[in-house]
């Protein structure tokens, strides 16, 4: 029988646990109904590309995500069994989730870089270096818990015992990841910022891309931190905020950009000329502004 104090602490680190991760389900949803009107008129309508496929499952998954998480803390006196199936269904639903938004902004990247030949070997190799071991860490990870089962009435849900440390090592790939990304998008901002000056799609594209950018990498090196300094009942207590956010800002991104090209129209090439995304998977196929429009904007203008 669990003493007293053991209890105690389980309660706690149970409840923090719990605040943390309806807070991001009330988070994503908070978002959802703020962004839904733009993802109907802006996305819905789209024809179907690479983009639409990712933001639908960037935007989507959380959800599913998430009410997993809620079921497992908020079941009665589940036994380790249960508690080990729902974590690690969980585990490979998060790596999903964040990988997905990933991919979306590495393409916004590449679009940024007009579709740089460089980048188009280097990012994929680049993004199969960092999330290609993050498979078999996830199987580490996931083979290396142990929960401790929660007789008390007062208690529900389950409490992790023990825990690898290999989550730091995720952790740190997911940050050179995300910094690589944001170095990139600095790089491209500064260069554009040179030849054009400031306008309204220069702060949507790089302005408001730097900061989403900035978010996840902090965000990262926050959950690098706690990895290696919470106990192991705490190691994953921002899990389901890194999902909500690597979904809402990912998502952001191609609303935010979708929403400007429509707005505005032929401005986005007249703005930023040569520094213009102008073979934008993303911006292609809104029907805006084809490759031959860039030079009609331009000579109108």
């Amino acid at each position: 029988m669990a003493s007293p104090l053991s209890l105690i602490t389980a309660l706690e680190h149970i409840r923090i646990l719990t605040y943390f991760h309806v807070s991001s389900v009330a988070l994503l949803v908070f978002d959802y109904f703020l962004t839904f009107t733009r993802e109907v008129s802006l996305i819905w309508p789209a024809r179907w590309t690479v983009i639409k496929i990712l933001f639908l499952l960037t935007r989507y998954t959380p959800f599913f995500e998430l009410g997993i998480i809620l079921h497992y803390h908020f079941q009665q006196h589940p036994n380790a069994e249960t508690c080990y199936l729902i974590y690690k269904v969980a585990s490979w639903l998060f790596y999903i989730g964040t990988a997905l938004p990933e991919i979306m902004l590495t393409l916004r990247t590449w679009a940024v870089w007009n579709r740089d030949r460089r980048l188009a070997i280097g990012l994929p190799i680049f993004f199969l270096l960092c999330w290609g071991p993050a498979v078999k860490l996830v199987l580490i990870f996931i083979n290396g818990l142990s929960f401790m089962p929660l007789k008390s009435p007062a208690l529900i849900g389950c409490l992790v015992t023990k825990g690898s440390n290999i989550a730091t090592v995720t952790w740190s790939l997911l940050l050179v990841y995300e910094g690589a990304l944001f170095f990139l998008m600095l790089i491209k901002a500064v260069q554009c910022y040179k030849i054009t000056g400031r306008s309204q799609l220069f702060d949507v594209v790089f302005g408001n891309g730097l900061l989403y950018y900035m978010y996840l990498f902090v965000l990262a090196l926050i959950n690098l931190i706690v990895s290696q300094t919470m106990p192991p009942s705490l190691k994953l207590v921002l899990y389901s905020t890194e999902c909500v956010l690597h979904a809402m800002l990912g998502c952001r991104v191609v609303l935010d950009i979708r929403g400007e090209v429509y707005d505005k129209k032929y401005s986005f090439f007249v703005d930023l000329g040569p520094c213009s995304p102008s073979r934008d998977p993303d911006i292609a196929d809104t029907g805006v502004c084809a490759s031959g429009d860039v030079g009609r904007a331009n000579s109108s203008g």
